[in-house]
Order: structure tokens, then C-alpha cells, then sequence
């Protein structure tokens, strides 16, 4: 790990730590984080940050600018992304610095880049970055970086023996679970027009078997994720979701069961390849990936992944 190249970004002055736009909570935590290190600096994101992000800021007084102007910030960190089109697609960013946990992608070739794609949240990455610069954390940090790390395992389900010897230190710190708990289990969580959507994703979800394996897919107009993981709740081996934005744009969103990524499955490898064939970017890990494209080519993309899901199970790939 280049830590001193990091030691000496901290001195050169005002820094602009980037999140992926949507910012989910593992996000802002790892934004958080790195940012104490700096003397001035400002978190931002070209895009809205996610409903739960958005509360967890808010509940904790974390302040956030959107569309910043990188020309006033000596040092630029990118936290969480793995592409400049997780950023935006609209400017180009030049980042000194990318702390990222997912599968790593052409891009940003100069920065100092300090990824691991073992590791099931960003804030892992960050927070060894900051043992190995002497940080201590407060009781508060560590209940935020707890938040981020429960986030982004589906509250220890994708955890690994390291994410949770790092959650135990971050407890014996000072860190509340309970509270880091409350911090990702917003008044948003529980909406009801959240509620609703996620339910009617079931009323819509086509089904296919490939000889043991259950592949599921939806449609939904948000939520994704969250869509994506109830169908893995329901039964399915591997959940493809998709939706139409109100910007022109569609995304889709795909998970897949612990045992089928242990049989060599890789939903990022799948949604980044599928991204560039239909105009548009995708990733992400193994068992948890996104896809980002034009409107009228999201039929085509959700088609192009399942085909090569039915490959990988049919013994193709």
C-alpha cells in the first residue's frame, strides 16, 4: 500500500473527496473517513447522493456539495468508484488519489490507486489506509465506518472473517452497532412507497431454470438493489433487475447467492462487458454488480446478461 504517496497528498492543500453519484452509504463513510486526514477539504458528488445516504448525512451533520468545481482543490480523492462514468459521464476528472473495493477497470491511470477487490466494503480500504497512518478514530468514526461496513454486506450476510474482525476493533473503539445500525435503517427503509415497489417487483418477476440454478428477473422505477436482493430472499440463484429512469437514462442491478459466485460466477466482469456493447458502463464484484445505459437499450442489456448467466451455468464459460 503507497501510503506515503497518500502522507503527501495530505500537504498540498484543499482536497475534494468524490463519491459515485447515488452515494450509498459505504460511500459517504469512506468520504468521511478519509477526509479527516486532510486539513481542508469538502466531500462531493456530481449527482445526488441515495435516499439513505442522504438521511445518514443529515442525521449525522455531514456536509456535502453537489457539483463541485474541481478546478478549486490542489487534491482530488475518488472513493467507492471504479470508473470515471461512476463519477459522471459529462466531465472529465483527473483524481490524485482512488480508494475503490471494486473490480478495477481502465481509467485514471495516473492516480495513486489503493484498491481491493476482497474486500466487501470501501470502508475496509479506508480504514487501513488510516492504521497505517497512525489515525485514531473516535467512538463516532467508528460507528460510521460500522454503518458503511453494514451497508455494503447486507448487515454481515456478504461479511468475510476479516470484515468482521474489523467491525469487533471498530466496537471495542467505541463504536455502536445498535446506532451504526440505526444510521443505514433510515425512516426511508421503511417507507412506504418503498414497501409497495419492492412488493410489485415479485408481481412482475420472470423466471427460468438452468438445471438446478433459478434465474430470476424484474422491472421496477427505483430501488433496484434493494429489488435485486429480495428476489435472492425469495429463492433465486442470481437476480437481474432493471428500471427506466426519469433522465432518459436505465440501469440494471444484479445479485447473485454466495455459492454461485464461489463456483466462479462474476456479475461485475458480466455487467462491465454487456455496458460497453450497449453504449453504456457497468461493474462491480463478483456476487453484486451494476449497469448503467441508454433508455432504449436496457431490454437488450438485460437479455445480453442472462444470456451469459444461462452460459456460465450451462458450463459455456
Amino acid at each position: 500500500m503507497d501510503v506515503e504517496r497518500v502522507r503527501e497528498l495530505t500537504g498540498k492543500g484543499p482536497a475534494l473527496v468524490l463519491m459515485h453519484t447515488q452515494a450509498d452509504p459505504d460511500a459517504l463513510a469512506s468520504a468521511w473517513l478519509i477526509s479527516r486526514i486532510f486539513e481542508d477539504s469538502t466531500i462531493g458528488s456530481f449527482g445526488d447522493l441515495g435516499n439513505t445516504a442522504k438521511e445518514m448525512a443529515a442525521n449525522l451533520g455531514i456536509d456535502y456539495t453537489i457539483d463541485p468545481d474541481p478546478d478549486g482543490y490542489e487534491v482530488i480523492v475518488v472513493v467507492d468508484a471504479s470508473t470515471p462514468e461512476m463519477l459522471t459521464p459529462d466531465r472529465t476528472i483527473t483524481p490524485d488519489l482512488v480508494i475503490d473495493h471494486h473490480r478495477p477497470q481502465d481509467g485514471w491511470k495516473d492516480a495513486v490507486h489503493i484498491q481491493d477487490e476482497d474486500r466487501p466494503s470501501c470502508v475496509e480500504v479506508v480504514l487501513r489506509i488510516l492504521d497505517e497512518m497512525d489515525v485514531t478514530l473516535s467512538p463516532e468514526d467508528s460507528r460510521i465506518a460500522l454503518a458503511g461496513i453494514l451497508a455494503d454486506t447486507a448487515r454481515f450476510r456478504f461479511a468475510d472473517a476479516g470484515s468482521l474482525r474489523t467491525a469487533a476493533d471498530l466496537m471495542d473503539a467505541g463504536g455502536d452497532i445498535t446506532g451504526a445500525l440505526a444510521l443505514v435503517e433510515t425512516d426511508h427503509y421503511f417507507d412506504v412507497s418503498r414497501r409497495i415497489a419492492l412488493l410489485r417487483t415479485l408481481q412482475r418477476t420472470r423466471v427460468e431454470r438452468e438445471g438446478d440454478r433459478v434465474i430470476a428477473m424484474s422491472r421496477i422505477s427505483a430501488y433496484e438493489g434493494g429489488a435485486a436482493r429480495i428476489l435472492i430472499h425469495a429463492g433465486a440463484d442470481v437476480a437481474i433487475v432493471s428500471s427506466n429512469k426519469k433522465n432518459g437514462g436505465g440501469r440494471i442491478s444484479a445479485r447473485a447467492r454466495p455459492e454461485v459466485v464461489d463456483g466462479d460466477l462474476h456479475l461485475g466482469m458480466i455487467l462491465e462487458e454487456v455496458g460497453k456493447d450497449v453504449g453504456g458502463w457497468g461493474g462491480g464484484h463478483a456476487g453484486a454488480a451494476g449497469l448503467n445505459a441508454p433508455d432504449n437499450m436496457i431490454e437488450e442489456a438485460v437479455e445480453a446478461v442472462l444470456a451469459r448467466v444461462r452460459d456460465h451455468f450451462n458450463g459455456a464459460r
